[in-house]
């Protein structure tokens, strides 16, 4: 038995902890159990004689859907460390990128402008589908087009935080351990668009996954995810703010002009396969990461 250095990293507190394929469904689990939970006391709240907004609600409740899922690895995590031998950490395919290969700015540069002309090569996908209820069109807006401050909190902070450390920094990362890096990237972002549990949001956060995923395969960066879901929902909080755009659904609905939107559809494609040809370029080290 070792004892294991402090540290105050609080991505590493799960980091003892890979988990298998059942344990990807038992995430899974916990967050619909944590939903639940956070489902009732939104329901308590709104009985409270002080009447609060939904994104006041949203403030205190999305975080709380987290918690049993965070607890449980956490528990794991300090289990599986207390049994390793000193140095025998489990190997996890994903790797850092080498040193001079690539600025980390520029990197993260690259990250940011390929998130956001991913979210416009999806438009077409998500167009197919039919129009979204009106009761699902009434949360979401509840949400984006609360004050800023709100929305960018909720959707910018708290999501990229909580979703990347669930489906990059647990379900990707056990499934690289598991299986091939094709089939984790492709899984976790199945994960990722089942959690948004509405086919709207599911297509883009598919395509999204795919693009996270691989990011996080070539670099072992969890924080580089994180900055590109935070640089995805800011950037649609942003917008839906601008006036005149505030109903707008798609980038389509801004632009006049089709053939302006037809020339910023292939730009964005161009970016993307630019982005996803340089990064598989990016030769791997041999050293093995774990949660960052």
């Amino acid at each position: 038995m070792h004892k294991k250095k402090a540290s105050f990293d609080l991505l590493s507190t799960y980091e003892g902890y890979v988990p298998s394929w059942k344990g990807m469904f038992a995430l899974l689990g916990l967050l619909l159990a944590g939903s639940c939970i956070g489902s009732l006391i939104q329901f308590l709240l709104m009985l409270l004689p002080i009447k609060l907004e939904l994104y006041h609600m949203m403030i205190i409740t999305y975080p709380i859907m987290f918690i049993p899922a965070m607890l449980y690895c956490s528990a794991r995590s300090r289990r599986e460390l207390i049994m390793e031998e000193e140095g025998e950490r489990a190997a996890i395919d994903c790797y850092k990128v080498k040193k001079g290969q690539i600025n980390i700015i520029m990197l993260a540069f690259m990250c940011v402008v390929a998130t956001v002309c991913s979210a416009i090569v999806t438009e077409p996908a998500t167009k197919l589908l039919p129009p979204m209820p009106d009761m699902l069109k009434a949360a979401l807006e509840g949400i984006t087009n609360a004050p800023m401050w709100a929305a960018l909190l909720t959707t910018a902070v708290f999501a990229p935080f909580f979703e990347e450390w669930l489906c990059r920094g647990m379900v990707m990362r056990g499934l690289l351990k598991h299986s091939s890096p094709v089939v984790a990237i492709l899984v976790s972002a199945l994960f990722f668009a089942v959690i948004h549990m509405n086919p709207w949001q599911a297509i883009p956060a598919f395509v999204l996954g795919c693009l996270f995923g691989l990011v996080y395969y070539k670099t072992g960066s969890l924080k580089l995810c994180m900055l590109m879901h935070c640089a995805n929902n800011a950037f649609s909080v942003l917008i839906s703010h601008i006036p005149g755009a505030e109903n707008a659904e798609y980038f389509s609905d801004l632009m006049a002009d089709p053939m302006h939107y037809r020339m910023l559809y292939l730009c964005a494609l161009a970016l993307c396969l630019l982005f996803v040809t340089r990064l598989l370029k990016l030769a791997s080290e041999d050293t093995r990461c774990a949660t960052e």
